[in-house]
């Protein structure tokens, strides 16, 4: 142990302090998008394959390829006929004559092209491609809304009348895209659309209601949390997060089990995010996952739990700091007094431990911690730490006028207000 280490008894707890310099902070930061049920036109080379240089062809050679069976062949005329438009607006004209070309894929691609110049001579085309008789076609427009977030005030009433359109692929991809246009009109035909029958309507519905926000929204996405479909419970718990509604836990809670491990992944940083403790034995459950995906997403969820709760998790960014900084550990056997000592020592975080509430709740200072950590955050570490010596949900620590506190959850809870980092 560090000789800068100062000990101090105060009743039945015991303050470490660490003198010593701080190391360098890094927080890892876990941003993954589901995206498992987001399809559209590709625009430009798939990854890892070299584009076609079309740069030497006329428009009319580019406008051709628009009919090619290869994706890419495709994708790169679109790319290059954008930039043509762009810097000429004749080129607009011709693009907007192939929405009208009797080969559908032509049109699907003549639309992607159209709306990626930022053209306001987009909008009529793309409406009016909401009938088109290939569903190919209708299900293209919402899609190239959506994707390049085109905002317009006749877009929304065509796609509101696509909710009803007999195929779902289209209706879904009018889902996706009344999000964007944010307006209000949207918001009863979209929580009409959580209840149809294809699950990608009802959970592009909620994702967009999520987007409008609302107390109707909140009722909606409250309501999807009991869609027999994992990835519709997904996009509720999702909506419900992004209104710091609590509801969403026990949910994200249970996909972290999931099969898809992106809706895993993505249920452990939105659980992070909520900062709820309820999560916290799931998320060390989750930690021991053969996915080091996952486990980087629990650890970094571990440390931020209670940081969200509304309980002033921000009066203390030094603390916060300290708590996030990535550690390297690995005890074997070494006792849990000795253990909490040098994580004092090695994050400069002080930290008081309540040991009279923990012996009562039966830990002692020597209980043995058994446990390799890399690159944690520190106060996911702690979590670990204490879940290694007690039953689940038995200790926790939260933050008091700068100071990490270490205790029996009852305890920390009965001691409001108490700051969770």
């Amino acid at each position: 142990m560090s000789d800068g280490l100062r000990d101090a008894e105060v009743g039945t707890a015991t303050f470490y302090r660490a003198q010593t310099t701080e190391g360098v902070m890094r927080t890892a930061l876990i941003a993954l998008a589901a995206g498992v049920l987001v399809s559209g036109l590709a625009f430009g080379a798939p990854v890892g394959e070299p584009a076609p240089d079309f740069s030497a062809l006329t428009v009319q050679e580019l406008l051709g390829k628009l009919r090619d069976a290869d994706m890419m062949v495709c994708s790169s005329a679109v790319e290059e006929l954008v930039k043509r438009a762009r810097a000429d607006e004749k080129v607009i004209g011709s693009i907007e004559a192939v929405t009208k070309d009797l080969n559908p894929q032509a049109r699907r691609y003549a639309l992607q092209a159209l709306a990626f110049t930022g053209s306001a001579k987009a909008v009529t085309p793309l409406i009016a491609a909401l009938k088109d008789r290939d569903a190919m076609v209708r299900e293209s427009v919402g899609t190239i809304i959506q994707d390049t977030r085109a905002m317009a005030p006749g877009y929304v009433a065509p796609l509101i009348a696509a909710l009803k359109d007999p195929e779902a692929r289209v209706r879904s991809s009018a889902a996706a895209a009344l999000g964007v246009q944010g307006d209000a009109r949207a918001i009863d035909p979209l929580m009409a659309a959580t209840k149809d029958t294809d699950f990608a309507v009802r959970y592009h519905a909620l994702q967009s209601l999520g987007e409008l926000g609302g107390e109707k929204a909140k009722a909606a996405a409250a309501a999807g949390l009991a869609d027999p479909d994992e990835r519709v419970r997904f996009s509720a718990a999702r909506v419900l997060v992004g209104m710091r509604d609590a509801r969403a836990v026990p949910i994200l809670i249970d996909l972290l089990g999931s099969k898809e491990s992106m809706v895993a992944l993505e249920a452990a940083r939105m659980l992070g995010e909520l900062g709820d403790r309820r999560a916290a034995d799931a998320l060390a459950a989750a930690f021991k996952s053969d996915d080091p995906r996952l486990r980087d997403a629990a650890a970094w969820a571990l440390g931020r739990l209670g940081a969200a709760d509304g309980s002033g998790g921000e009066a203390y960014p030094e603390v916060r700091r300290k708590l996030a900084q990535p550690v390297n550990f690995e005890f074997q056997g070494l006792a849990l007094e000795d253990v909490l000592r040098f994580c004092a020592d090695y994050s400069g975080a002080a930290i008081q431990v309540r040991w009279g509430t923990l012996q009562a709740a039966g830990v002692e200072r020597s209980a043995k911690v058994t446990l390799n950590l890399k690159s944690v955050p520190l106060g996911a570490a702690l979590r670990l730490i204490l879940r290694s010596v007690a039953a689940k949900g038995k200790l926790d620590f939260a933050v008091k006028d700068g100071v990490v506190v270490v205790s029996t959850v009852a305890d920390l809870e009965q001691a409001r207000p108490l700051t969770s980092p």
